[in-house]
């Protein structure tokens, strides 16, 4: 899922009708919130810098009065189980590099085999895992909730 850069104009600079450098939203890779960064206006004057309508940023659904700028329920979800799958597939890799460098001893050892043996087994239930992630995301991206 592509996470975007948006710039949102807040309601304080609206009401003094300045041009709102906007409340920036960024999504940093690990994190399954993004991250607010309030108008130069708003920090300034150390005011709260809010945004007229609160909603989702991924999907724009709407959010409560009393709710602000972020993900929704549904998106939050997908954008969990996303970050999951990354470091699942993170695992994997560290696993193929390990048994790479066990391969390339010489000679291999009974302990370097069974070594071998485990760490491709936990490689295996690392890859069921993340096919069941990514169903699991697939059915939330269509339930669309």
């Amino acid at each position: 899922m592509e996470l975007p850069e948006k710039i949102y104009a807040c309601i304080n600079c609206k009401n003094t009708k300045r041009k709102c450098e906007g409340v920036k939203v960024n999504f940093d890779d690990n994190e399954y919130e993004p991250k607010l960064t309030y108008c130069k206006m708003c920090l300034e004057k150390k005011v709260e810098c809010i945004i007229t309508t609160p909603h989702c940023v991924l999907c724009k659904k709407k959010f409560g009065k009393n709710e602000t700028i972020g993900l929704c329920l549904g998106c939050k979800m997908s954008r969990m189980l996303e970050i999951s799958i990354s470091r699942h597939e993170q695992t994997i890799l560290a696993f193929e590099n390990i048994i790479s460098r066990l391969e390339q001893t010489t000679p291999i050892s009974e302990s370097i085999h069974s070594a071998i043996l485990i760490l491709r087994d936990e490689k295996s239930v690392t890859e069921q895992v993340i096919r069941k992630l990514r169903q699991q995301l697939i059915n939330q991206l269509t339930r669309g909730d």
